[in-house]
């Protein structure tokens, strides 16, 4: 990551040659003295800066990491638990036929708890 301290010396060190350069460059450094400085890098020396940008790397691959599992447990869950119900729907001729008989109820209830959870997921993030 650069700063603004090495963003400065590079455009110091690589200054255009101009005719009467003198007087040119030191308008150039007193502009480029004059550029603001981000408010979390004032008073910061470098370690400090590469401390603070380790430690929100950290952070963020914890994040991914946590939602990663998360998200694995969730996937194979939800296929053990629709690997049972197909099982049950293939063998037991009752459920076969409640599942034929109540269908249109089953498939609006469905669409109802996956337009709640979409509603309470868009809710959680403020969406």
């Amino acid at each position: 990551m650069k700063t603004e301290n090495d963003i400065r010396k590079f455009v110091k060190s690589n200054a255009p040659e101009v005719g009467d350069s003198d007087r040119f460059m030191m308008e150039l450094r007193r502009q480029i003295d004059l550029l603001p400085v981000p408010a979390s890098l004032t008073g910061k020396s470098e370690e400090e800066i590469r401390s603070a940008t380790a430690a929100a790397k950290k952070m963020a691959a914890s994040i991914m990491r946590r939602k990663r599992l998360s998200s694995i447990l969730a996937a194979v869950l939800l296929s053990v638990g629709f690997a049972a119900l197909m099982l049950l729907v293939y063998f037991e001729p009752a459920v076969q036929d409640f599942l034929k008989s109540n269908a249109l109820y089953l498939c609006a209830f469905i669409s109802a708890a996956v337009f709640v959870a979409a509603m309470v997921r868009l809710d959680r993030f403020r969406i």
